[in-house]
């Protein structure tokens, strides 16, 4: 054993791979209780860290806050104007023809390239529809063949073709914005709802191997916001069609914007029973109460602002 060579430098990062997977589903959380300190010469990130982190303790995204209030000076100076920048945009004629537009593509599409392989674009898509391969081994093994492999370089013009209908659309279609604000606030709902479940207990882990927290994990949050979001969607589905069924069509369409990812009204810090009981909770007679008008317009007082969507 004596003789036997220890790479301490492979042992660790071989712990940094284990625990990989426990960092990423808690990262924001030890981001957030970490104590950061460096050099004087540190003092932009360091305030840049700060910042990030009272933003996250308040449960706000950054893309939410006012661009000219987060810290640039720590920004390489050909990234801070990014979203200026289109040269990622491409169009069928050269660019040249669109000086008279307001946003103006990169450079002309290799249109020829993608006409030519079309058919072995769409044995891919073939493929890929039929489930014969995955995408990622799709990827994989067009990325085997070297950088001249002309079927590679057709599908990623024509994702960049994709990407630029979809970056136009965007800026041209409120609809579209709106849709896609909807889906990143009920994504940033669902994460605050289970970090307030995640809070029990001071946010303390009480666990000590990997699979304990794997287990901890899945268990104390994601379990129990499920739950809770099955129980309101089953609450709101029934009292939308009650709502339906009377014909007051403007209280249905304030349901249908009502997001289910909604907690005030449990209550989180007690005991979890998870038996094999039937549920006591009657959700017909809890539907039932909204049919008075009273109740209906003191829910809607009561109803916090971020359970609207």
């Amino acid at each position: 054993m004596r003789n036997l060579a220890f790479d301490k430098t492979a042992l660790e990062w071989s712990c940094y791979g284990k625990l990989s997977h426990a960092f990423k589903r808690n990262l924001r959380h030890l981001f957030t209780d970490l104590d950061f300190s460096g050099r004087v010469e540190d003092a932009p990130l360091l305030e840049a860290v700060t910042f990030l982190q009272s933003l996250l303790r308040q449960g706000e995204a950054p893309r939410q806050i006012d661009p000219s209030a987060f810290f640039v000076s720590i920004i390489p100076t050909g990234l801070r104007d990014l979203h200026k920048k289109i040269d990622g945009l491409i169009g069928f004629q050269h660019p040249k023809h669109y000086v008279d537009r307001l946003i103006k593509p990169g450079r002309k599409a290799y249109g020829e390239l993608i006409c030519k392989e079309w058919p072995n674009i769409q044995r891919i898509m073939a493929s890929l529809a039929q489930k014969d391969v995955t995408q990622a081994n799709m990827v994989r093994m067009l990325g085997l063949y070297g950088r001249q492999n002309q079927t590679k370089k057709a599908l990623w013009e024509l994702d960049n073709l994709y990407r630029t209908l979809y970056i136009l659309t965007f800026i041209d279609d409120v609809g579209l914005r709106q849709s896609v604000q909807k889906a990143l606030n009920r994504g940033e709902a669902y994460h605050r709802f289970r970090r307030a479940i995640s809070y029990v207990n001071a946010g303390k882990f009480r666990v000590k191997t990997e699979t304990e927290q794997h287990i901890w994990n899945e268990c104390s949050s994601r379990l129990i916001a499920n739950a809770v979001i099955y129980y309101n969607t089953s609450l709101l589905s029934r009292v939308y069609a009650q709502k339906q069924a009377a014909g007051d069509h403007a209280a249905a369409d304030i349901v249908k914007d009502i997001s289910p990812n909604a907690w005030q009204h449990v209550h989180l810090i007690g005991a979890f029973d998870f038996e094999q009981t039937e549920s006591q909770i009657d959700i017909d007679a809890l539907a039932a109460r909204y049919h008075d008008p009273d109740f209906w317009n003191r829910a809607l007082v009561e109803a916090p602002d971020d359970s609207l969507t």
